[in-house]
């Protein structure tokens, strides 16, 4: 079920992929994902491409993909040192029915604005919070030293 699941799924998000976004399948079976976002326009994260890998083997679609960024980002949902993303952003009330492209819709939702109910990196939610310039910059530096 899984492999034949996840063969549909890759399908129809290639042939009609969010604005932005390009997939890659790493292995034969679906099972891993290679994902690339595209920086938002008009967000600090403008110009950089973002590399996600996606782990389905842990009994997808009954359990969320494991996800994490492979290119290093400065966000507040996102851990600096190994891309976590915070569980609560995409893993929480997961169900069967939710499907990696929504996974991916959320992915971009958070470079568009960055979830203040699931901070993993409390420091850099503290300077979104009360130092927006400061965050913007240091976003525009991640961006040019990690993801151009």
């Amino acid at each position: 079920m899984q492999t034949l699941r996840l063969t549909k799924e890759f399908a129809a998000i290639t042939k009609n992929p969010p604005k932005g976004v390009v997939i890659e399948k790493k292995s034969e079976d679906h099972t891993l994902w290679h994902i690339f976002l595209s920086g938002p326009p008009g967000t600090p994260y403008e110009g950089g491409t973002f590399k996600v890998v996606a782990d389905f083997t842990d009994n997808y679609p009954f359990k969320p993909p494991k996800c994490k960024f492979l290119t290093k980002i400065y966000h507040p949902n996102i851990r600096k040192e190994n891309g976590e993303i915070c569980q609560d952003v995409y893993e929480k009330d997961w169900v069967p029915t939710k499907t990696m492209r929504g996974v991916i819709d959320i992915f971009i939702s958070l470079l568009l604005a960055p979830s203040p109910e699931s901070p993993i990196e409390p420091e850099i939610f503290k300077e979104f919070s009360e130092d927006k310039e400061k965050f913007i910059a240091n976003c525009k530096a991640w961006v040019d030293k990690y993801a151009k």
